[in-house]
């Protein structure tokens, strides 16, 4: 009898143990889960630097590149035609990040409107319409979607920072 009591504590010890074993590795997942989302979006902000240092580095190309591409020479036009394309491959990246539940998507409409401002001026449209069917899935099918939808549209880059659209020069 003493050895039938002495297996049964130690099945007792031994489920609190497992069941102690279970509750650990879960905090620990949730952990590193974390830190897994932390470490992406901290990589998202730098992406999202880098496109905004794109555009200060060429501000003016930028500017009137937007206005449409008529207004840019050839070598300028290759330099838009990449930074705004950044911008896409940028929004799809958050948009992969929300897929695996790394991003909100309060995040997502917020990088995909400003993809959808850019998208809006005539220069973002003609890059647009000559680059659709190249662009990844996510981001164009996101991007078609808003455009479906005008009540999802945000405003015009003239209307939310009118000193960003190219003007005649004095």
């Amino acid at each position: 009898m003493e050895w039938d009591a002495i297996i049964g504590m130690a099945e007792v010890v031994g489920t609190i143990v497992v069941v102690i074993s279970l509750g650990y590795v879960g905090v620990q997942i949730k952990q590193n889960t974390n830190l897994a989302a932390g470490e992406s979006q901290r990589g998202l902000m730098n992406s999202f630097q880098e496109q905004l240092d794109r555009i200060a580095g060429a501000p003016d190309v930028f500017r009137r590149g937007l206005a449409g591409l008529d207004k840019l020479t050839a070598p300028e036009q290759v330099q838009f035609h990449m930074i705004f394309n950044q911008w896409i491959n940028h929004l799809e990246q958050v948009l992969r990040m929300h897929d695996r539940g790394l991003e909100t998507k309060d995040n997502v409409d917020m990088y995909g409107s400003i993809c959808l401002v850019w998208l809006l001026e005539p220069g973002g449209s003609e890059i647009w319409g000559m680059n659709r069917e190249y662009y990844f899935p996510l981001s164009r099918e996101y991007i078609e979607s808003r455009l479906a939808e005008p009540d999802t549209l945000p405003p015009r880059v003239r209307e939310i920072a009118p000193w960003f659209v190219a003007s005649e020069s004095p």
